[in-house]
């Protein structure tokens, strides 16, 4: 899979060499990198794409955890290849594919209810090349079955009507909520379960654009996608 890049930044994820369209023109995507041209003389940059630039050309569907979130959950709780992991729930596949990645070869165990929403994250997981998540369509307040969890991955409206108790002394439960309301609720909860509040964090990114001597911050930024709560367990 190809990741062309045009004279003005924009990147197009290609899956098949050939002619691919742009409104700056034809260009040939081929088995080589480097610059190249469309036909209209316009200038593009032709890479191989990574698993970051596959993942954010993924469909969305319902609220994706965005990888600079998904980036922080792994690097604060300290996952690997022999880390058990549960998310919940699916939605489309973002977080999932990010932590399956990591945690590969060993399998991750995902919950959705709904069908519509796994039917978009098994084709993310197909265009990714993931093959190690297990998702289960099914309710994770009443039906979650895994124990000793090193990592809960929650992103629910209502984390605290699930049973955090099945995460292992030393793993986390994080929970991934917009509201600050939702925030105080699991607080409580989980420190009543006998966990630990680690991190309470709002990840916006501000982006700044340079060019020669002159730099400023870009006008379009991306600010709060969600709080996200570090709870870990310790009794």
């Amino acid at each position: 899979m190809k990741l062309l890049i045009d004279f003005l930044g924009k990147k197009y994820l290609v899956k098949k060499k050939g002619k691919f369209s742009t409104k700056h023109g034809e260009v040939s995507v081929d088995s080589k990198n480097g610059k190249t041209k469309s036909h209209l003389g316009k200038d593009f940059y032709q890479i191989d794409a990574n698993f970051s630039d596959i993942l954010n050309k993924c469909k969305r569907g319902p609220q994706a955890v965005l990888l600079k979130d998904s980036a922080l959950i792994a690097a604060f709780t300290g996952i690997g290849k022999n880390s058990k992991v549960v998310d919940a729930g699916t939605g489309s596949g973002w977080l999932a594919a990010y932590l399956a990645k990591i945690v590969f070869p060993k399998k991750i165990v995902s919950y959705e209810k709904r069908k519509e929403f796994i039917k978009i994250a098994k084709k993310n997981f197909e265009l990714l090349g993931i093959k190690n998540v297990q998702i289960k369509n099914a309710d994770v307040y009443s039906e979650l079955n895994e124990r000793n969890i090193d990592l809960l991955a929650l992103d629910l409206p209502e984390p605290w009507k699930v049973d955090i108790l099945r995460v292992k002394i030393g793993g986390y439960a994080v929970a991934y909520l917009p509201q600050m309301t939702q925030v105080v609720k699991f607080v409580n909860f989980a420190e009543e379960k006998g966990f630990l509040i680690e991190h309470v964090i709002e990840n916006p990114i501000k982006e700044w654009k340079v060019k020669g001597d002159i730099a400023r911050p870009k006008f379009q930024q991306l600010g709060h996608t969600a709080f996200l709560v570090f709870a870990r367990r310790v009794e």
